[in-house]
């Protein structure tokens, strides 16, 4: 305040002229600020619109990945599901090889003719449940492969659209706000 330069001890006012035909009657900046003020009216009133526009599509945006976020989830359910299915058909086959080495031990034990054919029965029960556990592990680990493969798809999907999504709103909001400058910049040249 006190550089004189910068804040001079007078203040100059411009008044608007008089014409002849005027007669001090009408006052023009009366309507310039009205003008002005139904501009900025009109524009807050356009931008409330848009923003709620955009709140809309952000909120459906939101709705879209949350969906996409419990399909992964499910995914990963099945994911899970198969990796116990496997589990459970490892345990079955180790029980079973565990078995078939004890019968075998047994069997060795026992030298006789009527021993061995009830052995042969035994063990080929035994085999065939080792072959029946190794399926089922085999199956699992198909299940858990395939449902790893939809989680990856579904997780890319979901990726390109909330970034398709997150595009298309910068792309319309940068378009708005251009559209509002070019309108500003034709009512500040034609007014």
């Amino acid at each position: 305040l006190k550089n004189e330069e910068w804040f001079p001890i007078w203040l100059q006012v411009l008044v608007p002229t008089q014409s002849d035909e005027d007669n001090g009657s009408s006052d023009a900046w009366q309507g310039k600020m009205r003008a002005l003020r139904k501009t900025i009216t009109d524009v807050e009133a356009k931008l409330g619109s848009e923003i709620s526009d955009l709140k809309i599509k952000l909120v459906e945006s939101d709705a879209k990945r949350e969906i996409a976020d419990a399909k992964r989830a499910k995914a990963e359910m099945k994911r899970d599901e198969a990796q116990t299915k496997r589990d459970d058909a490892e345990a079955k086959r180790d029980k079973a090889v565990k078995e078939l080495n004890e019968k075998s031990d047994r069997i060795e034990k026992m030298l006789s003719t009527d021993v061995k054919t009830k052995l042969g029965s035994e063990t080929s029960d035994l085999k065939t449940k080792l072959v029946e556990s190794d399926a089922e592990r085999r199956l699992a680990e198909a299940k858990r492969d395939e449902a790893m493969t939809e989680l990856s798809n579904q997780i890319k999907l979901s990726n390109a659209k909330s970034d398709r999504m997150e595009e298309m709103l910068s792309q319309l909001l940068g378009q708005k706000m251009e559209e509002e400058q070019n309108d500003t910049k034709e009512k500040e040249e034609g007014g």
